[in-house]
């Protein structure tokens, strides 16, 4: 296994670099699978608890270069209504123009934007607007701006658009047309992205359009190959190493394994990520060493692992996976969906 290991290092660190732009869609006609809350019509995140309720998906491949378009309706905001949200001790609460928004993930940052209706008030008047809160997470910055020109400021509808490239951020919003409203520095790069409603808010998200280079991903992977022998050879965490499908339990009307895989086990922050090396039959040509294949996040119960697994087509499969460590240095995910399971085995150091 080692041998051939640093043959796939070889080979993506000789090929070239192909920078491709991949677009994923969710609308009525494709469907808007596997969000979690995901209707007919869209994402519909109706939240009457005083906790935030919030929905993601996380992108195939981390992106330097990241476009966001969607539609939002706040469908709690008029103006001329109370909406009531239950707190944990059973009280009930009514608020006046909650609070929704939408969020990128990056490796080690989160950036969010919190949106409102609200009034700017003059000397003679207040006018409706649509407030816009920025806060990053890593560096505990807000920054708010108040819109009243070419948008919907209550509970109509608003098309929103977020770009990242060279780390730097564009905001678009607008009723009819998009109208840039605010930059920043952005961090990248960009893993994951959703959108969440406040204590008794509602909204409902429609029409979205993903975009991201995979071209930057390429030159992740490359470096991260380039040092994964050495990394490996120093590492004494026992989850990180190269793994190989063991065998499995398949119910094959399903789900069908798209390949005998050989993958590389790393630690990402509390938890770890498996990228691929080889062995894809299904959608070979789409697969290339240094791919994501699946992402373990720790639970509270010792060596157990809910797990985000890439399938053979590269769409996102979270429906209560479960890894759990084995005997042996294997490693058991079960895909309770589909009443199925998968063990991978550790290869030894060579």
């Amino acid at each position: 296994m080692g041998t051939r290991v640093i043959v796939f290092v070889l080979l993506l660190l000789s090929i070239g670099i192909n920078i491709e732009s991949k677009t994923l869609n969710w609308n009525r006609g494709r469907g808007y699978e596997p969000f979690l809350y995901a209707m007919t019509e869209g994402i519909l995140i109706d939240n009457s608890t005083d906790t935030l309720k919030y929905d993601y998906v996380r992108l195939p491949n981390p992106t330097q270069e990241f476009s966001l378009r969607f539609r939002g309706k706040n469908i709690n905001g008029n103006p001329l209504k109370k909406y009531s949200y239950v707190t944990g001790d059973g009280k009930k609460i009514d608020v006046k123009d909650p609070h929704w928004g939408f969020f990128i993930t990056c490796e080690k940052d989160t950036m969010i934007f919190s949106v409102k209706g609200n009034e700017i008030q003059l000397a003679t008047e207040s006018l409706p607007c649509l407030e816009i809160s920025y806060y990053n997470l890593g560096k505990g910055t807000k920054e708010t701006i108040n819109l009243r020109d070419k948008v919907n400021p209550y509970d109509g509808d608003n098309i929103w658009q977020i770009k990242t490239n060279d780390n730097n951020l564009q905001l678009f919003v607008g009723d009819k047309s998009l109208n840039q409203v605010y930059e920043c520095r952005a961090e990248s790069p960009i893993t994951r992205f959703g959108f969440f409603a406040g204590w008794g808010a509602g909204i409902l998200i429609s029409d979205i359009q993903a975009e991201y280079d995979e071209g930057s991903v390429a030159d992740r992977n490359c470096n991260f190959m380039e040092e994964i022998e050495d990394y490996l050879n120093e590492s004494e965490d026992p989850m990180e190493g190269y793994w190989t499908l063991f065998d499995r339990e398949l119910e094959e009307s399903l789900i069908k394994l798209g390949g005998r895989y050989d993958l590389v086990c790393v630690k990402e922050g509390e938890g770890y990520v498996f990228l691929y090396l080889d062995g894809a039959n299904v959608n070979s040509q789409n697969w290339k060493p240094g791919d994501l294949k699946a992402t373990l996040i720790p639970t509270p119960f010792s060596d157990i692992y809910e797990v985000e697994w890439i399938d053979a087509v590269k769409e996102q499969m979270t429906q209560d996976i479960k890894a759990q460590k084995g005997e042996g240095d294997t490693l058991s995910i079960q895909f309770p969906y589909q009443s199925s399971k998968i063990r991978l085995r550790k290869i030894p150091k060579s």
